[in-house]
């Protein structure tokens, strides 16, 4: 299971990215429902991140093993992060440039913050991240839904082979 979560290299099976993604899924609303329940805690508060952080190589590492079992470089998986990056940094120069202009900020005047987050909560730079978000939820389902190349490739060998959830290696 730690060569699965944590190793990039080999290849996984859509039905194994597919149990992966489920099993993210029930930790996010696990997460929430037990900070909801036993509220806010110093102990939550430091352990759940943690644990988010444990997570964030794994969602990585388990879809570029599906772009493998594709045929394809796993290096795709950085175009979800990097949308929403470059959307998140146009909906930030938006709001910006929503209570300054250009010529303020070159001559180094610095923007009101606080307006700069209320910009932030309106339309339309609130919808850049809103649109990212949904493009990273498309290019992972997109992920799961690539073909597979039957028997091996450069990448491994075939995870369906083994008859089980294809985790491959």
């Amino acid at each position: 299971m730690i060569d699965f979560l944590f190793n990039p290299k080999g290849r996984v099976s859509q039905k194994g990215l597919f149990v992966f993604l489920a099993a993210m899924v029930a930790w996010k609303f696990g997460a929430g429902a037990l900070h909801t329940t036993l509220g806010p805690s110093v102990a939550l508060n430091v352990a759940l991140p943690l644990i988010g952080l444990l997570l964030l190589w794994p969602k990585f590492a388990v879809p570029a093993k599906r772009l493998h079992d594709a045929g394809r470089t796993g290096w795709w998986v950085i175009l979800g992060p990097l949308i929403l990056i470059i959307a998140g940094g146009v909906g930030g120069l938006m709001a910006v440039l929503e209570v300054t202009t250009l010529e303020e900020i070159a001559s180094g005047i610095e923007p009101d913050e606080a307006a700069v987050a209320a910009a932030m909560q309106q339309a339309p730079a609130k919808y850049w991240i809103l649109i990212a978000s949904y493009a990273g939820i498309a290019l992972t389902a997109l992920t799961g839904l690539l073909p597979a190349n039957d028997g091996d490739n450069k990448y491994g060998v075939d995870p369906r082979q083994d008859g089980g959830l294809g985790l491959g290696s």
